[in-house]
């Protein structure tokens, strides 16, 4: 199988994942807080959905441009200033969509997401929030949305972490190569290292400037 391929399924299997966690909930939890502030499980579904989204509405053209981002470079930027801007359209989300139909737009986004994502070329570049990129790389990052968020979601919801093996090793590989030293020896759980890079776990002398 090539790395396309299996960029593609972790973004199927992730995304499938997300939805099953997200079918069965009632009212109180959608209403919820989430872990992350000022967001409720709602906001933070909606906000999540925007992952595969993007690959529809960037995917629709395609550039004769060489790539200005790759999947690592993308996240050289400064979480703390665009965080007001991502909380007001992740609020802008949710307050357009409703409990009744979120699963099934979520089901639908990503289906022509992958539809998007099967007609591409993975070295197509198209453009992105921080420049051109290649589609193969962009893949990249939405895996890595939906394995963070999808961490967010269960957390909020008091439930076992767990992701979609080939999203977690995906995350894993580049959240290893933004940090400014070597992976710490006591992190060996992957999801707790995904936990701590993410910036959802404090741990002394590790961040990563995108997700701080």
């Amino acid at each position: 199988m090539d790395e396309y391929t299996n960029l593609k399924a972790a973004i199927q299997n992730q995304g499938a994942l997300i939805v099953e966690i997200i079918k069965p909930l009632t009212v109180a939890q959608w209403q919820a807080p989430s872990r992350l502030s000022g967001w409720d499980v709602f906001t933070l579904v909606a906000h999540t959905m925007r992952a595969p989204l993007v690959v529809s509405e960037y995917g629709a053209t395609t550039l004769d441009v060489p790539p200005k981002r790759d999947r690592y470079n993308y996240y050289h930027f400064e979480g703390p200033t665009i965080a007001a801007a991502v909380s007001q359209r992740a609020h802008s989300t949710a307050a357009s969509l409703s409990r009744e139909t979120i699963v099934t737009t979520f089901e639908q986004v990503l289906a022509e997401a992958m539809a998007t994502l099967n007609r591409l070329d993975p070295a197509a570049v198209i453009t992105s929030t921080f420049g051109p990129i290649r589609v193969d790389d962009y893949s990249v990052t939405r895996i890595i949305e939906l394995s963070i968020h999808g961490l967010d979601l269960l957390v909020s919801l008091g439930q076992p972490l767990r992701l979609d093996p080939q999203a977690q090793a995906i995350t894993v590989d580049v959240l290893e190569k933004l940090l400014n030293r070597p992976r710490p020896a006591d992190l060996t759980d992957d999801l707790q290292f995904i936990e701590v890079a993410a910036g959802r776990v404090e741990y002394q002398g590790l961040k990563i400037s995108a997700f701080s």
